[in-house]
């Protein structure tokens, strides 16, 4: 996960303006100039579509777990998972830390004592059985040495994995201190890297080890770290086969209660964090999620976002595929739109655009499971694993987008591309406005479909198959095979 989200500027928009209206014409706007313009078809490797698997207090033989995964159909998972990856301990698959981390949730994991759930290679293999080539396997680079993360690989292998895939280290670009002592600077790590990648491959001849990346920085205030990592690496890449990014869409929610403070003259705090402290928070993040619009205005700011992540600054690395480790939109199910219709939305948004970027070799979700501003499973009131409303746009997806075939970008204002897999042409469509939208030009009414659809803010999606319609419904993701 990142350390803060990006901005998405609401102001470009006019909260003061009718929403709906401009966010229409933003969202064309953006098709126009993102990474993968037209209608350029690419060829999707089976298995494209994964999520992090960062479980947190959760274990792989929770109840409902293996039901889950089984119907998400995911084609990776990785292990550990995000930032506890760079404090994990693999022999007691927890985290590890002596004195205080620079993130507090690492020194109070660090701190619990057993019993306490248990997340081991042996036990993630078990976990990926069905596919035992599916683990991206994310190593330690801060608090563990070559020698210790060669023997998890070993480990691992033995239990059964087919070791495919290596990532080494997550998000080291943020200028932890943990990170600068081992690290110091962006070329250090490049080195480091490198070397990593030899030890590996000269055991596992058939791992593919990727370095991590930041992507384009728009914020010339971001750390000097941050802003110049990717050109800091690009010279130092020797054996490296592909490059990781994580890409999170800022909530539309914040940005538009930070534009209400300032239509009511409140004076809010310009850090983030200091902001959601302020006694007036509350009040403008209520008053922003009655804004109508809100779906349109987080599916716009996913795929503004990859357009930003994905320009001249990943462009400007050697020609490396891209492995996107972790996207979503970054909620954390507090006064934002985490857990709802709309934020599964803009993750179906995310999810088809990623699929049309010819360097994207794989896509994953954050996260499997945990806080329900991410979670593709969550825990019914019975207490057993169920999939959440972005884990049921995201099992709906994965067929069409895991089992090869080809896939282009759709011309239009709305997101959607067209899958050809196993003789069959698949359209698959987006509405995120609040008003049924015309047919585009790839679909003739009436047409048959799948539709998913529910309230922005809604916690519940209803799904219906078979179903006629002569317009795209609104606030739904549509799928009509032919």
């Amino acid at each position: 996960m990142p350390l803060r989200g990006g901005r998405f500027p609401v102001a470009a928009w006019g909260v003061t303006a009718s929403i709906g209206g401009m966010l229409r014409t933003l969202l064309l706007s953006l098709l126009i100039t993102c990474v993968s313009a037209g209608e350029a078809v690419r060829q999707l490797p089976p298995g494209w579509l994964g999520a992090n698997a960062n479980l947190g207090r959760a274990t792989w033989n929770a109840p409902g777990m293996a039901e889950q995964l089984a119907s998400l159909g995911l084609g990776t998972l990785r292990y550990p998972g995000g930032t506890v990856g760079n404090y994990w301990a693999w022999r007691d698959g927890w985290v590890s830390f002596g004195g205080e981390a620079a993130l507090g949730h690492i020194t109070t994991m660090a701190r619990q004592r057993p019993p306490r759930p248990a997340n081991t290679p042996q036990q993630f293999v078990q976990a990926i059985a069905a596919d035992p080539a599916s683990g991206v396997w994310m190593l330690n680079l801060v608090t563990a040495d070559l020698a210790d993360q060669l023997a998890m690989l070993r480990t691992a292998q033995t239990a059964g994995a087919v070791i495919r895939r290596v990532e080494l280290g997550n998000e080291l670009y943020f200028a932890l201190p943990e990170n600068r002592a081992v690290h110091p600077t962006a070329a250090d790590y490049a080195r480091e890297a490198g070397h990593w990648a030899a030890a590996i491959r000269a055991e596992f001849p058939a791992a593919r080890c990727a370095a991590l990346a930041h992507g384009k920085v728009e914020d010339a205030d971001a750390p000097e770290r941050k802003r110049t990592w990717d050109a800091a690496i690009a010279g130092g890449l020797a054996g490296i086969d592909a490059l990781t990014v994580h890409i999170y869409a800022p909530s539309p929610v914040q940005e538009l209660a930070v534009e209400l403070a300032r239509e009511r003259s409140i004076d809010l705090p310009e850090k983030a964090i200091a902001r959601r402290k302020h006694p007036a928070m509350p009040g403008l993040l209520r008053a922003a999620r009655e804004r109508p619009g809100l779906a349109a205005a987080a599916v716009a700011a996913a795929r503004g976002r990859i357009a930003e992540v994905l320009g001249p600054g990943v462009a400007d690395q050697p020609p490396l595929p891209l492995w996107v480790t972790e996207y979503n939109l970054f909620e954390t199910g507090e006064d934002g739109l985490g857990g709802t219709w709309a934020q599964a939305l803009a993750l179906a948004a995310m999810t088809l655009d990623l699929a049309c970027e010819p360097r994207v070799e794989l896509a994953m979700v954050h996260n499997l499971v945990g806080n329900p501003g991410f979670a593709l499973c969550e825990p019914a009131d019975d207490g057993r694993l169920r999939l959440s409303q972005m884990g049921q746009v995201i099992a709906h997806l994965t067929p069409l987008l895991n089992r090869g075939g080809s896939v282009r970008r759709l011309a239009g204002d709305l997101p959607g591309v067209e899958v050809r897999q196993e003789g069959k042409r698949i359209v698959v469509l987006i509405n995120p406005h609040e008003q049924p939208h015309a047919l585009p030009a790839a679909l003739t009414a009436p047409a048959t479909a799948t539709v998913l659809s529910a309230a922005a803010l809604a916690a519940t999606v209803e799904i219906q198959e078979g179903t006629p319609i002569t317009a795209l419904p609104p606030l739904s993701l549509v799928t009509v095979t032919f």
